[in-house]
C-alpha cells in the first residue's frame, strides 16, 4: 500500500481552487461590461490581475508534474480531434 502525505491531497483541492477561481475571475472580466455602467474598465483589469494571480500561486501548489501530465492530455486530444 502507498502512502501519501495528508497534505497532498488538500494541496491539489487548493490548486483546483485557485485554478477555478482564476478561470471565474477571467469570465467575469468579460462579463462586466454588461453588468456594470461605470468603471467597467478599471474592473475588468483587476479582474484580469486577479485572474493572473490566482493562476501563478496554483503552479508551485500543484507542481510541475501536474501541468506536463495536463499538457500531454490535452495535446493527445487535440491530435485526435485534427484526425477526424
Amino acid at each position: 500500500m502507498m502512502h501519501t502525505k495528508p497534505t497532498s491531497t488538500y494541496r491539489v483541492k487548493l490548486g483546483y481552487i485557485l485554478i477555478a477561481f482564476s478561470i471565474l475571475s477571467y469570465l467575469l472580466m468579460f462579463a462586466t461590461p454588461f453588468v456594470v455602467q461605470q468603471d467597467a474598465l478599471w474592473i475588468s483589469g483587476v479582474l484580469y490581475f486577479i485572474s493572473h494571480i490566482f493562476w501563478v500561486a496554483a503552479i508551485p501548489i500543484l507542481g510541475k508534474k501536474w501541468f506536463v501530465e495536463q499538457k500531454a492530455f490535452w495535446t493527445s486530444k487535440i491530435q485526435t480531434w485534427r484526425m477526424h
